[in-house]
């Protein structure tokens, strides 16, 4: 992708009811970091691995090099990085990314979707048949969620 100037937007999910705001998202994304315990310099590695994921310092960095949302939302509201018109990752973007995720901030990390016994079902089939229905095989996106949709309220019957 060479040219994503101007070519993605981050807007917040629709919500119909007023229970679901809580569930308007889950910040289910990220990378998945691990120090190996037994690892010759483990202390040094999860200092390191503390100092990139909580600071503020580090954390512009994530957002500045890799264009990764930083963990720390402290940096969030700060617009000189967030709305910087030189940087290539706010340059992407049709709108400010940071402001969306300010809008959902409260709700980021409820995690409740995960821990649900239907999530591994639910994923498997969104992953390995959605997705490849549509991108693989030209299906309808509409007509490759019905499909799966189907699929999983058979595996769910009661």
């Amino acid at each position: 992708m060479k040219d994503l100037k101007k070519q993605v937007a981050i807007a917040t999910v629709p919500v119909w009811n007023e229970n679901d705001k809580e569930a308007a998202t889950i910040g289910g994304g990220g990378t998945g970091t691990a120090i190996v315990k037994s690892g010759e310099h483990a202390q040094l590695a999860a200092e390191v691995m503390a100092y990139i994921k909580l600071s503020e310092d580090a954390n512009k960095e994530v957002w500045n090099v890799l264009g990764f949302d930083p963990v720390n939302t402290a940096v969030w509201t700060d617009t000189s990085l967030t709305q910087n018109p030189d940087n290539q990752f706010v340059q992407y973007f049709t709108n400010y990314p940071f402001d969306t995720l300010l809008k959902t901030k409260d709700s980021i990390g409820s995690l409740r979707a995960y821990t649900d016994e239907k999530y591994p079902s639910i994923n498997n089939e969104f992953c390995n048949v959605t997705l490849n229905s549509i991108f693989e095989d030209g299906v309808e996106v509409t007509e490759a969620l019905q499909s799966s949709q189907e699929t999983l309220n058979n595996e769910f019957k009661e």
